[in-house]
């Protein structure tokens, strides 16, 4: 079988269960082999190198990394990996960048980032509290 040359990808916490489960819906909801999740834990410090940032800039956010782009983070890497989607995930994707709304997206994406050591539940966050 020919392997499909990956054009774009969501870099996640794989230690996150909120991350695990967005970063398997975003599978389910693209249409496209050239796409794919990977957890920073996957990469570890070479992988993340090569895609251009640290293993610690990982940890603390999601990365959206796209050949010919430079790598984007926390909640522009979400809204771009929405915008691989149809329907009113691409609208809201679209949305995400708007003025004022892209300043309150970053702000709450901010603050999950920080906190989501402290989520309980099936979703439960794994990853430490210092990241």
């Amino acid at each position: 079988m020919d392997s499909v040359e990956v054009r774009g990808r969501i870099v996640y916490d794989g230690e996150c269960g909120v991350c695990q489960q967005l970063s398997q819906w975003l599978v389910a909801s693209w249409n496209d082999p050239t796409l794919a999740v990977v957890s920073y834990q996957e990469l570890g410090d070479e992988g993340c190198a090569q895609l251009g940032f640290t293993l610690r800039e990982a940890a603390a956010a999601a990365w959206w990394v796209e050949v010919g782009s430079p790598p984007q983070r926390g909640h522009r890497a979400i809204a771009r990996a929405l915008g691989e989607c149809t329907g009113w995930r691409r609208f809201l994707s679209r949305l995400m960048v708007l003025p004022g709304i892209n300043a309150l997206c970053a702000s709450c994406y901010v603050l999950f980032a920080r906190y989501r050591h402290r989520l309980v539940g099936p979703v439960a966050c794994r990853a430490p509290a210092s990241v």
